[in-house]
């Protein structure tokens, strides 16, 4: 039978793997066990290193891993996630928790199926409703706000090499023993994948309670909305570890194409009276020397905004922004590669000067990048700002102990830019306060042993 344990802090445990295609994805799956007391660190990109993961055993208690495969071939992201997984049960995890976009973008079925085929799994239950961001599941077909709608079923159906059943709303509301033995039956009778409708976080914990009865080999499956609720730990607070400066610049990259993330952008720049730079996205790619150009030009204004007094700085690729109403610029996925990847050049060239301490990243691809041309190892993740937009610090590399805010594209209204920075404002303010606590403390321990 399988059991999800509850630990008290400081018990040994088995280390928990969480696999996303994107560097969003990993952290704000990796949030919600930080949330429930977890220790966690995100692996900004996958590269084969046991040692690494060894010497993370004893420190933390989730890796959640960045595998990077959104943009590969089915073959490739297959054999990627195949290996991995391996590599993965020679460290003997509690679980495998197989994160999938919540719009279904990537190979989802296929990287399912490279962790099945290496864990020699019974079932696959896969969860993709993540109803706090506004993506739910009926009749297996996924809803979310101002997007089409998508037959998560058909996708699996379509992609996976075995046989998928879904699970409806109608059962999901049952109890969760019946809800157990309805899986154990549609097993039985052929289904090694279900995927299970959901429309409440209600539904949500039902599914996982249901899957605490299950026996056999189980991998976990879905959004980071499903995650939140296979982890039940006593909660500890652990953001006051780090330090933050309220007189710091902070600065935003946003490599995302979203519309809404261009509305985000408006909205803090209006609210704050910041500029936005942009990168032009028309001259990265081609000619080296260009785009070399374009790079300086947009290092030098991020320099001058700094130097003038600007502790927010926005940064963006033109794109986001097109000339003409509705029209957005056609970009190719081997020149988004090229884009965000300026962007890190970017980030990596203006930190050489200003020694910012807090990076605001939006898109997946970006958040990659950034880390990437920061030479980070990964995220220590330590705080929740908002539903998907986990806070952390990075590990290892130039930019060691930095705070990064990392957020999907898509994830947000329109004035959750201005929230982050407000609580990273108030985080400022409450370290102040314990700092001076602290001082003041000492100060008189100090007068009474004089």
């Amino acid at each position: 039978m399988f059991q999800i344990e509850t630990y008290k802090i400081g018990e040994l445990r088995k280390m928990i793997f969480i696999i996303a295609d994107d560097l969003t994805g990993a952290s704000d799956t990796g949030v919600k066990y930080e949330k429930n007391g977890y220790r966690v660190i995100v692996e900004t990109e996958y590269n084969c290193e046991d040692d690494k993961f060894r010497s993370w055993l004893e420190k933390y208690d989730v890796v959640s891993i960045n595998a990077n495969t959104r943009l590969l071939s089915s073959e490739e992201a297959y054999r990627k996630i195949h290996d991995l997984t391996l590599q993965i049960v020679r460290l003997n995890p509690k679980y495998i928790y197989k994160k999938i976009d919540s719009l279904l973008r990537g190979n989802p079925a296929v990287e399912l199926d490279a962790v099945i085929d290496a864990m020699d799994s019974d079932i696959a239950l896969v969860v993709p409703s993540f109803p706090e961001n506004g993506r739910k599941l009926i009749g297996g077909v996924l809803k979310a706000d101002g997007e089409a709608e998508i037959n998560v079923i058909k996708i699996f159906q379509d992609f996976s090499r075995y046989p998928v059943g879904n699970i409806c709303l109608e059962d999901i509301r049952r109890d969760p023993e019946e809800l157990s033995k309805l899986i154990e039956a549609k097993h039985r009778n052929g289904d090694k994948v279900l995927v299970f409708d959901a429309t409440t976080d209600r539904d949500l914990e039902v599914i996982s309670k249901a899957a605490e009865n299950l026996p056999g080999k189980i991998i976990f499956c879905g959004s980071a909305g499903f995650a939140k609720y296979l982890c039940r730990m006593e909660k500890y607070a652990n953001f006051l570890q780090w330090e933050a400066k309220s007189d710091d610049v902070i600065l935003v990259v946003a490599g995302s194409r979203r519309p809404e993330t261009a509305r985000q952008l408006k909205s803090i720049s209006e609210f704050y009276q910041t500029p936005i730079v942009t990168i032009n996205t028309a001259l990265i790619g081609h000619d080296p020397a260009e785009e070399d150009r374009e790079i300086e030009r947009c290092r030098n204004k991020i320099f001058n905004l700094a130097e003038n007094g600007h502790s927010l700085i926005l940064f963006a690729v033109s794109s986001l922004f097109p000339e003409k109403p509705g029209k957005q610029q056609q970009i190719q996925d081997s020149d988004d590669v090229c884009i965000t990847r300026a962007l890190g050049k970017t980030v990596e060239e203006v930190y050489r000067k200003i020694r910012f301490r807090t990076v605001i990243s939006t898109g997946g691809d970006t958040s990659f990048q950034v880390c990437k041309a920061l030479n980070a190892d990964g995220i220590e993740l330590h705080d929740e700002i908002s539903a998907g937009v986990p806070i952390g610090k990075i590990v290892g590399g130039s930019a060691n102990g930095m705070t990064i805010v990392t957020k999907s594209g898509g994830f947000g209204d329109g004035d959750i830019l201005i929230r982050i920075i407000s609580y990273l404002k108030n985080l400022s303010d409450a370290l102040s306060t314990l700092k001076i606590k602290r001082s003041e403390k000492k100060e008189k321990s100090n007068e009474l042993q004089n």
